[in-house]
This record gives C-alpha cells, structure tokens and sequence, in this order.
C-alpha cells in the first residue's frame, strides 16, 4: 500500500513528465542507499511502495534501471557487513563514507 499521503493526493497531481529530473531524483535516492542509515531512513519514510508503483509505469529505460537499482538496494537483506559504515578521509581531508 502507499503511503496515506500518496493515496490522497488529487487527480490534479500528474507524475513528473521529464526523462532527466525523474533520472536525477533517482540517483540522489541511490546515493541515499549508499550507507545503511540513509537505507533505514529511506524504509522508515515508507519509499518502497513509491518506486514499486514507479517502476510499473516507468517507460524511460535509464528511470527504470536505476528505480530497480534503489530497490534492490532496499530491499536486500542487511549483514554485518552492509550495516557497518566506515569514515574514510581523502587526500584532500574531507570525510567520505565509505560502506564495508
């Protein structure tokens, strides 16, 4: 089911028509599934639902591939290893995360 907020939005409410804002919104929830809190974050505001019922309709082939990527990402089952993230500095002294 979605979200109660998704389920009562207006029939004035139409799904975003651009190929590349679709794309771009999709690869900042990738980098979000990149570090388990932001996993746990994206499942605690209930993201699923949405991208399942994106994915049906998704006629771009780049939204579809990285739809079924941020899926797969959530949906996996976490271990030891993909719960722990690790600070990592780079050259230039910023802090990076990095999933071990």
């Amino acid at each position: 089911n979605l979200p109660e907020e998704c389920q009562l939005l207006g029939e004035d409410k139409k799904r975003e028509t651009d190929n590349k804002l679709r794309a771009c919104l999709l690869e900042a929830v990738n980098l979000l599934c990149t570090t388990h809190a932001g996993r746990e974050t994206l499942r605690a505001k209930q993201v699923y639902p949405i991208l399942r019922e994106m994915h049906k309709v998704e006629a771009d082939e780049t939204c579809y591939e990285l739809n079924e990527r941020a899926v797969q990402l959530l949906m996996r089952d976490e271990s030891k290893d993909t719960i722990v993230d690790t600070v990592v500095e780079d050259a230039a002294g910023a802090n990076e995360f990095e999933e071990i």
